[in-house]
């Protein structure tokens, strides 16, 4: 490719070393109808190619759609990300039909890259999404998890758009179906796991997740054939657009006796019935199960990265561990549990993925969704230090 920098348009943002640069392409590129990504890509004065205008702008559009960790990723119809071994690749297409400016980002490690999402529980639980982004951002938060049924009603685009104007970066979501409901029921629902997987995969959302109760009315090995035989179609749609499904396994003295029989309930189990169901099938490692399950944080750092799917971040309130019960449980920093030394273990893993922060509070959910939130990133901040980012 021949081509030269482009004068003026290098620089560095946020630990990334910046260099664009132009070249010939072979073919018609021309993307006449292409509509400007607004405040970063601007026709030049002739009309005729399209230059980046706002170097900052541009990356930070890269950043919040997480260059680091997702493939190919377009930005509003006229700049392409594509992740190669330690650099990314961003190429903004001009209206000339053979002319490219192909730009190199070289990663400088900046920290780390896992992120802290608003969970629902947390705050903002009977809004619609757009709200709810609007919550999460105001209040401070990098990231927000996600209602995939918004991206299947409206499109990749509208939901890329949507966390991109309010500089959020993507988080969990969950099965779109209760795989526990009785056989024949859940046809509809891996149907709508399968439209909403395919919009996952292209905006790079690897994070799709459900829990599973240690307790069941079935013997162990029949609970265990069950979720097999359940879980198998949901893990294979999700596989068939290259993403993963994590299993939460759950915790709690009382949950693991509420019902005849105990079932999972430890990290290592639930990789043993993850091995069992599919090969893209992870973890969903929340730290109050990690304590309620009397789970080391040093164990969670000899789990390989890629079987962390998502992670669920809360503390913990004081007393034996055997009489905590799910549904109470403390912002960072207001518990016993040492969260750094939990993120620090899942940084040890390479995970770089969402982390969303889970904490079902009676009073919390007493505040106004925005007093909530902005409650609950304040004490998150606080607590985590360097990976509150």
């Amino acid at each position: 490719m021949a081509g030269g920098e482009l004068e003026g348009v290098a620089g560095e943002f946020e630990g990334f070393e910046v260099k664009l640069r132009w070249g010939e392409i072979e073919g018609d590129e021309s993307l006449d109808a292409v509509p400007e990504a607004a405040g970063v890509v601007k026709k030049a004065s002739d009309g005729n190619v399209r230059v980046v205008h706002d170097l900052e702008g541009l990356l930070k559009l890269m950043l919040q759609f997480g260059v680091e960790r997702h493939g190919a990723i377009p930005i509003r119809g006229n700049v392409i990300l594509a992740q190669q071994p330690g650099r990314v690749k961003c190429k903004t297409v001009l209206k000339s039909p053979n002319r490219m400016y192909d730009g190199r980002l070289a990663h400088k490690p900046t920290g780390e890259s896992m992120h802290i999402c608003l969970n629902r529980a947390t705050a903002g639980g009977g809004l619609g999404l757009e709200a709810f982004l609007r919550v999460a951002s105001a209040a401070g938060f990098p990231g927000a998890d996600v209602d995939m049924g918004y991206g299947e009603a409206k499109g990749a685009g509208a939901l890329r758009e949507l966390y991109g104007e309010s500089a959020l970066r993507f988080g969990g979501w969950g099965l779109p179906f209760d795989f526990r409901a009785e056989a024949g029921a859940e046809r509809e629902g891996i149907l709508k796991l399968a439209a909403q997987s395919h919009i996952a995969a292209e905006l790079g959302i690897d994070s799709c997740a459900t829990w599973l109760m240690p307790s069941s009315e079935l013997p162990f090995m029949e609970n265990w054939a069950f979720h097999v035989s359940r879980l198998k179609p949901a893990a294979k749609v999700l596989a068939d657009c290259g993403l993963r499904l994590g299993l939460e396994f759950i915790g709690p003295y009382h949950h693991r006796r509420s019902q005849a029989h105990e079932f999972v309930f430890t990290p290592g189990q639930m990789l043993e019935l993850a091995d069992a169901i599919g090969e893209n099938v992870g973890l969903l490692v929340d730290s109050f199960h990690v304590h309620t399950s009397g789970t080391p944080w040093e164990q969670l750092a000899e789990i390989p990265a890629k079987r962390i799917v998502l992670v669920h971040l809360n503390d913990a309130p004081g007393g034996p561990v055997a009489s905590l019960k799910d549904f109470k449980r403390e912002l960072p920093g207001e518990g016993v549990l040492d969260l750094c030394a939990f993120l620090g273990a899942l940084e040890k893993t390479g995970y770089a993925g969402p982390v969303s922060l889970e904490v079902f509070s009676e009073g919390l959910k007493a505040m106004p969704a925005e007093e909530a939130a902005k409650r609950a990133w304040s004490a998150t901040r606080k607590a985590l230090g360097k990976y509150a980012g």
